[in-house]
Order: structure tokens, then C-alpha cells, then sequence
């Protein structure tokens, strides 16, 4: 998503307002009229209805903006929220929920401190499960493109270095958390220091006892 802000001008961002029903009329098209309705579902069962890269590119232009009117920082606001810097981005990229209805309104508190609002429709949204995706084009972004071509050179060691150490199987993707930290080497210069933390699940052997 960050190549699309590129190519949109900030300036643009007030066309969308964040306390606007653009989130219901989004709903309606699909004809799912729970955003109007009391909906008996909990917000972590039920699906977003911000799904398209269109969509998506409108709100997350929206919250970016006001993320800088607050002038805060993502690890400021991870502090705040008790995530890590990485998820807290993912938020704000719509690929990750606010796990509760307290957090979800300290994130709301926090992005409306220079007036800036966002709707109850939206702030219920980001507490549903998000249609993660992801834009072709920003994997050719240098910063993006190097950390694949470190997993893909660097991979195959990874994997020797998990099965010595745990056995046949992988790091889960979805039971794990990451962090980002700027630190500074041994002559002073600027580094990025990422850390990945992710449970590991073997492989079963698959006995034939199914009926």
C-alpha cells in the first residue's frame, strides 16, 4: 500500500470522512445490512466489509492522516495499545483487528486528539477480521524486495537450523509476533534489527485412522 500513497497526494485525504456512512453504503452494495442492524455476531467473528484494494486504499489514506496530525509514532502508539510496532502498522494497513472494544477506543482517542474523527461503524469494523491482502507492486519496493531476497538466500539455512533444533515442521505465521527496532552497530552506524517470534508446529505423521 505504501507505493499507492505515492502516487495519491495527501492533500486529497479530507474528501473521505473517517465519521462518514461510506462504511454502511460499502456494506449495502454486498448487501450485508449487519453495520445497520444490531448483529448478534461478535466483531472478532464477523468479516470486515472493507475488502477491495480500492477500499482500503480511502480508509488507510484516512487513518495515515490522522496518525500525522496526531504527530505519533508507531512505537508510541504500540505503547499505548500494548502491541508490538509491527502489528500497530498492520492496523493501520487494515491487515490486522484490534482485538477488543477498550483497545479499539484507546486507538480512537489517541487519532482524535487534533479533532479528527472516526465513526462507531468504522471503529466496529476494525475490530472484525480483515481480508488480508496484499499489493503486487509494493514487493518491488527496494525496502520490501531486499528482506525477501535475505529469506530467499539466507532460507534454506533457516530451515537446517529449525529441524536441528526442533525437528521436521515450520514457524507458524499466524501464531507469532515481530518487532522492528533501529539500533546502532559496534562503529556507530544505523541498523535495523527485526525480530521474529513464532511457535513452532511439527509436522504429523498422518496414521490412517480416519473412518
Amino acid at each position: 500500500f505504501f507505493s499507492m500513497f505515492c502516487r495519491v497526494s495527501r492533500s486529497l485525504a479530507p474528501r473521505v470522512s473517517l465519521a462518514s456512512p461510506y462504511w454502511r453504503s460499502m456494506c449495502d452494495e454486498r448487501g450485508a445490512r449487519n453495520m445497520r442492524l444490531k448483529s448478534r455476531i461478535p466483531l472478532k467473528r464477523g468479516l470486515s466489509c472493507i475488502r477491495t484494494h480500492d477500499e482500503k486504499r480511502e480508509v488507510v489514506l484516512q487513518l495515515l492522516s490522522l496518525k500525522d496530525s496526531v504527530g505519533l509514532s508507531f512505537d508510541k502508539i504500540a505503547a499505548k495499545l500494548g502491541y508490538t510496532n509491527v502489528y500497530t502498522a498492520q492496523i493501520f494497513l487494515l491487515q490486522a483487528p484490534i482485538t477488543s472494544k477498550q483497545k479499539a477506543e484507546e486507538f480512537r482517542d489517541l487519532l482524535s486528539q487534533e479533532g479528527g474523527e472516526i465513526s462507531d461503524d468504522l471503529l466496529d469494523d476494525l475490530q472484525r477480521c480483515p481480508a488480508r491482502s496484499y499489493d503486487d507492486d509494493t514487493l518491488e519496493d527496494p525496502a520490501i524486495y531486499r528482506m525477501l531476497e535475505a529469506m530467499k538466500f539466507n532460507g534454506e539455512s533457516l530451515k537446517m537450523l529449525i529441524n536441528e533444533k526442533f525437528g521436521d515442521g515450520i514457524m507458524s505465521s499466524v501464531d507469532m509476533k515481530m518487532k522492528m527496532k533501529k539500533v546502532k552497530g559496534v562503529e556507530g552506524e544505523d541498523r535495523v534489527q527485526i525480530v521474529i517470534d513464532g511457535k513452532f508446529l511439527p509436522f504429523r505423521e498422518q496414521i490412517d485412522d480416519i473412518e
